[in-house]
């Protein structure tokens, strides 16, 4: 069985996050894993070893479930550069516009357009109380987008961030990589995707400060150490997630139905591995 455990907060801390990246991949097509060869006796599992390249250069390792995710990977990343920290999302090209069109607010935002080093750079200008601007660039496989708060922000503050940065765009993974002599820096703090019928799964960093793990003893399990937690959510249903902290990375578990038996099966072989 899982283990319960009580004020978990790392869970918590990244559902804040799921909506738009469990969205966007509701709007992108379905890709198959990238499947490379085991290699290493810590991931054998079902005999398959997914790799992912994140924005930051870094490869995610995952193993231990049969079932393919649904679409292309979510991240969130940071863009240091000086003293300025922004939050960059990084999905499949189109998302952004695919998901606004569905929750209705799409057309309700003000479209803007420039070129920048040939490609489009596009903005959205929200039209409610709350008024911000979300700036997008988008290549062939993936797009990049970063929001601020504020009406008739200047193109100029994304495409002197967008200056410090190469963007190498494939079929493989969007990778940003900090221009030598800018002062720049990116770090991946967050990976989504979906299972197929089963879960949400978000990837942490154990590197990240926003990280907390319960101080009490878990389950260990072939990923690491591994928590659960059940809250309620307002209709009364039962909302279920479990965690698991490895090595080098601290993952969520969001499962669709709480009590499905195959729910104990992945916490208990589920393997992630950032290099």
């Amino acid at each position: 069985m899982l283990v319960h455990a009580t004020g978990l907060t790392v869970a918590k801390w990244r559902r804040q996050h799921f909506d738009n990246f469990l969205t966007s991949n509701w709007a992108t097509p379905c890709q198959p894993p990238l499947v490379a060869s085991v290699a290493d006796d810590h991931y054998q599992s079902k005999g398959q070893v997914m790799s992912v390249l994140s924005p930051d250069g870094r490869s995610i390792a995952i193993a231990g479930s049969s079932r393919e995710f649904t679409g292309t990977w979510g991240f969130k990343c940071t863009l240091r550069r000086q003293a300025n920290l922004v939050a960059l999302n990084v999905a499949a090209a189109g998302s952004y516009e695919t998901v606004r069109r569905h929750n209705g607010t799409l057309e309700k935002s003000v479209r803007r357009e420039v070129s920048f080093r040939d490609v489009a750079l596009m903005s959205y200008e929200t039209e409610e109380e709350s008024v911000y601007t979300t700036f997008l660039w988008r290549s062939a496989h993936h797009e990049l987008y970063w929001t601020v708060a504020g009406r008739d922000v200047s193109f100029s503050v994304f495409t002197e961030m967008m200056a410090a940065v190469d963007l190498n765009d494939s079929a493989s993974g969007l990778l940003v990589t900090p221009r030598r002599g800018t002062g720049t820096s990116v770090t991946m703090v967050l990976a989504a995707n979906t299972l197929t019928n089963l879960c949400a799964v978000a990837i942490t960093p154990t590197t990240s400060p926003s990280i907390r793990v319960p101080a009490h003893s878990g389950k260990q399990v072939k990923g690491g150490v591994m928590w659960r937690t059940d809250t309620r959510r307002q209709d009364g249903s039962l909302e279920r997630t479990a965690t698991i902290a490895g090595a080098t990375a601290v993952t969520d578990l969001g499962f669709f139905d709480p009590d499905a038996p195959a729910n104990v099966e992945l916490a208990e072989n589920f393997q992630v591995a950032i290099g």
